[in-house]
């Protein structure tokens, strides 16, 4: 399905200077890179929960450095959400491996657009390993309203936008207008059509902690904007359940009858 063999291919043929990555752990990409390029992976790029997927949702994180390879790890959600220009030093191409799950306000969207734009300006190529998302292709839910622009809400698409990571990021480079070298590594045998769980998913945050999670999300999320209600994202059930203690289940099973 990824297409590991397709960006280690790509890597070798276009890139023989250091890169950066964009990514988590919860990927084998970074151990992949770094097995076959060694110090040619030269900085790593976290969003949102951190490098090791492990920080809460909304929680600052600083830069660190990696504790076995020695190699800086910048923060996107901590004191900028930005890569600064010094972050780019001595490197000649981004490659970005984010686990998306389709919906706008996971923030590792804003987090690719920041990055596509800050490669763009610094004129550095970049690759997209494209991934599967939990619902395909179903798109559904408002538009953003321009006035609304936010971290999470960067781009005017519906709430559920069935765009895979590599499709989002062919989407904001033609909308933003913007001059970056992109290359996105297709994936294979997965089709928008497909909506059913994949073996080997890993929690890309926290709370997301199965494909369940992931697909459930849009329709659970709006919970965290109304503190009457709540998702369970601290517990076992994460953005699977509504409830609140004012609640009548058996009224509210009779309402929708």
């Amino acid at each position: 399905m990824v297409n590991y063999a397709g960006l280690v291919q790509h890597l070798i043929q276009t890139s023989p200077e250091p890169f950066g990555l964009l990514a988590q752990q919860s990927t084998p990409t970074a151990c992949l890179l770094r097995k076959t390029f060694g110090n040619r992976l030269k900085s790593l790029f976290s969003p949102e929960h951190g490098w090791y997927g492990l920080v809460t949702a909304g929680e600052k994180t600083e830069n660190e450095v990696h504790p076995f390879w020695n190699i800086p790890v910048y923060s996107l959600y901590g004191a900028s959400r930005r890569p600064a220009p010094e972050t780019f030093e001595g490197i000649r191409r981004v490659v970005i491996d984010l686990q998306d799950i389709g919906v706008r306000c996971y923030t590792y969207l804003a987090t690719m657009k920041n990055m596509l734009e800050a490669a763009a300006k610094a004129g550095l190529p970049v690759t997209v390993l494209d991934r599967p998302i939990p619902l395909g292709g179903v798109v559904d839910g408002p538009l953003r309203e321009e006035a609304f622009s936010s971290f999470v809400a960067p781009l005017n698409i519906p709430l559920c936008h069935g765009m895979t990571p590599g499709e989002c990021a062919t989407s904001i480079v033609r909308a933003e207008k913007l001059d970056v070298d992109l290359t996105v590594i297709r994936m294979t045998d997965w089709s928008h059509a497909s909506r059913e769980p994949w073996s080997n998913f890993t929690p890309p945050s926290p709370s997301i902690r199965n494909w369940d999670c992931a697909a459930l999300y849009p329709a659970t999320v709006f919970t965290e904007a109304y503190p009457a209600l709540d998702c369970d994202r601290d517990g076992p059930f994460a953005f699977r359940v509504l409830g609140a203690p004012w609640l009548d289940v058996v009224q509210l099973f009779a309402d929708f009858g």
